[in-house]
């Protein structure tokens, strides 16, 4: 059954095309909830986050209106699949990394923040696709290098770099989530790897590991 909505004037149905309005508007309506800055470190990490959201699941699979340019409304049934693509999830982790608490890593670098080189190779190259990857990548800066290769490719350098990852069957038979190693590695200057870091590192104790790393090759 679909439910038809009469919208008062000024108000209109949001199309796919607003998902970056709508998280604009409702994450600078959530701007100083104290929750929401608690879980995102502070303001600048939600509107990427809210546009995700809008478009991945209450675009999709709920209602979103737009009042002008300033109000706008995402709701969703609380029996719709709010399950997100594995790019879409990571994207959202993205954002909070790279505008969030956790981008402090870099900001902390101060001038040498511009050495650092940060490179993602995807374990799903079949579904993240090029335009994808170019989006995600986006979450972290213009200087972030996303990288695919055939599965086979992947699967070998999962080998080399002894990284787990599997597929893991979602709620619909063309739905799934990827399982995989939940760290980063890290190279000096010369090429080397030099540390793994586990996911949950504190940003003080990798923030120190760089700058340690970044005066060697000074």
């Amino acid at each position: 059954m679909t439910l038809e909505v009469r919208l008062p004037d000024g108000v209109r149905a949001a199309g796919r095309e607003d998902w970056r309005q709508l998280g604009a508007i409702t994450a600078e309506a959530f701007a100083e909830d104290p929750v929401n800055l608690w879980i995102f470190g502070n303001a600048a990490a939600m509107p990427p986050v809210f546009s995700r959201l809008a478009r991945n699941v209450y675009l999709p699979r709920g209602m979103c209106h737009l009042i002008g340019d300033a109000g706008a409304t995402m709701w969703c049934h609380s029996s719709a699949d709010r399950e997100l693509p594995l790019l879409s999830l990571v994207q959202l982790v993205a954002s909070i990394m790279g505008k969030g608490t956790k981008g402090a890593v870099k900001r902390g670098l101060g001038a040498d923040g511009a050495r650092v080189q940060g490179i993602f190779v995807t374990v799903d190259p079949e579904r993240d696709t090029a335009p994808l990857l170019k989006d995600y990548a986006a979450n972290f800066g213009p200087d972030i290098v996303g990288l695919r290769g055939t599965p086979e490719q992947t699967k070998e350098v999962a080998r080399e770099f002894k990284v787990f990852y599997n597929k893991v069957p979602g709620k619909t038979d063309s739905s799934y989530t990827v399982d995989h190693t939940a760290g980063s590695y890290v190279f000096d200057a010369k090429g080397k790897v030099r540390l793994f870091t586990r996911y949950g590192t504190g940003r003080k104790a990798l923030t120190d590991d760089l700058k340690a790393l970044l005066s060697e090759a000074a």
